[in-house]
């Protein structure tokens, strides 16, 4: 079943409203700095994995042969 745009905001707002209203960012502000801690340490990971597999990896390249016009003149 598939959600009409209008509810999906609808959804997206009641989670916005429960997460990020003063009282709910006073009581969990320690939760979201670990969150936010663990989202940095996810992503920082992530790219310095990446750039180490592309970096010690070699890349198959293709390099086309072009035929010399001697090489045709003898076939």
């Amino acid at each position: 079943m598939k959600f009409k745009r209008t509810q999906l905001i609808t959804m997206g707002a009641l989670v916005g409203m429960g997460l990020f209203n003063p009282m709910t960012v006073a009581v969990l502000d320690e939760w979201f700095k670990w969150a936010y801690t663990g989202i940095c340490v996810a992503c920082t990971v992530w790219v310095c994995g990446f750039l180490l597999v592309k970096v010690f990896s070699a890349d198959k390249t293709n390099i086309p042969v072009v035929k010399s016009k001697r090489s045709q003149a003898k076939d």
